[in-house]
């Protein structure tokens, strides 16, 4: 989700940081394409629109789209970070 925009703000400050591994384990919230047409990180602009799904795990078990069918976002969300 956006805790993975801080990791990366938060490699971008810091001058002497060389190697940043990231590894989202899930997308943002789909509420956030009501409040955000974009991130910009870096210089780097993220539509939201693209990486922001409906659903999420509730008692380790997934409700919203099948997961395969996240597999695009999830490429934009890992391409853009």
């Amino acid at each position: 989700g956006t805790l993975s925009i801080k990791a990366v703000e938060m490699f971008n400050h810091h001058a002497t940081a060389a190697t940043l591994c990231l590894k989202p384990c899930c997308l943002p919230e789909w509420d956030h394409t009501f409040s955000h047409d974009s991130w910009i990180v870096g210089g780097h602009c993220i539509p939201t629109r693209d990486v922001c799904a409906q659903g999420k795990w509730k008692a380790n078990r997934w409700v919203g789209p099948p997961r395969s069918h996240l597999r695009g976002k999830f490429s934009a969300w890992a391409g853009h970070l």
